[in-house]
């Protein structure tokens, strides 16, 4: 068989094919899985707003919906993702309790795949912090009027003297 014949020309047919073959299966999206959704703060309180993070293995487009498996599986925030490893999304929580929130990639043509992750959200009552009423205010400020008075009173007396008190 002499060099360059049917042989080599098969051969680099079948070389570039591969090449082809390898290059059409490396597309954006092959690979890329969301590896991990967090929440912070952990633990929140009721009504403050959490930070809601996915995180996918390579950069990827699309997005995550993350729900609250704790109130019904109730919608909290979507996270877009354009060309990075992470989207996130702010959502409060209504109610305290523990929470199972649950990162789902979306459907269709997007590069963002993978299966759904959890994690567990702590959510605590909210501590009421006191308050000073309007009534409050006024009644100390009676107050250190009254005892300004006391004290200017009793200056006066000092200054005054034994002299001046009896010269009348």
């Amino acid at each position: 068989m002499p060099v360059g014949g049917a042989g080599v020309r098969f051969a680099a047919r079948i070389a570039a094919l591969g090449v082809l073959a390898a290059a059409s299966s490396v597309h954006a999206g092959d690979g890329v899985i969301l590896t991990s959704v967090l929440g912070a703060p952990n633990p929140s309180t009721v009504g403050q707003s959490v930070t809601l993070t996915a995180t996918f293995s390579l950069p990827c487009t699309g997005s995550v919906a993350f729900t609250d498996g704790g109130n019904g599986n109730q919608a909290l925030c979507t996270a877009n993702i354009i060309g990075s490893t992470t989207g996130t999304c702010s959502a409060p929580f209504p109610t305290p309790g523990a929470r199972t929130v649950t990162g789902t990639p979306s459907g269709g043509l997007t590069t963002c795949r993978g299966m759904t992750r959890t994690y567990s959200q702590t959510v605590n009552t909210a501590v009421a912090v006191p308050t000073v009423g309007e009534w409050t205010l006024w009644g100390l400020t009676g107050l250190l009027l009254l005892g300004g008075a006391v004290v200017l009173a009793r200056r006066s007396r000092q200054s005054a003297g034994p002299d001046d008190l009896g010269a009348a």
